[in-house]
């Protein structure tokens, strides 16, 4: 683990990347404030929903009770849930265009 020099900066971009509009919501039920990310997409998710994720054995962070590295902090700000609802989009568009077909 990092300095806590380190830490603290990661922690404050998580906090930033959490007030982005499309990180305000959890990206699968839509509820308010989601305290999680989930690591295997890198997506912000409510407390139900990183359950649900842990069912299926994806890893999932809690954001005020983990520490998170700078390789997560920069997969992260790659990612979140408007990447990952652009690139859902862009996947079921192109399946429902070959069902169409």
């Amino acid at each position: 683990m990092g300095s806590r020099k380190e830490e603290e900066r990661n922690e404050k971009i998580i906090r930033g990347l959490m007030k982005l509009p499309p990180n305000r919501r959890c990206i699968n039920c839509n509820s308010l404030g989601p305290q999680y990310v989930c690591t295997n997409f890198w997506t912000f998710v409510c407390m139900t929903c990183s359950g649900i994720h842990r069912e299926f054995t994806h890893r999932v962070k809690s954001v005020s009770m983990s520490k998170f590295t700078s390789q997560e902090v920069e997969a992260l700000q790659s990612g979140g849930n408007q990447f990952e609802n652009v690139l859902l989009f862009v996947i079921y568009g192109k399946i429902a265009t070959l069902i169409n077909a």
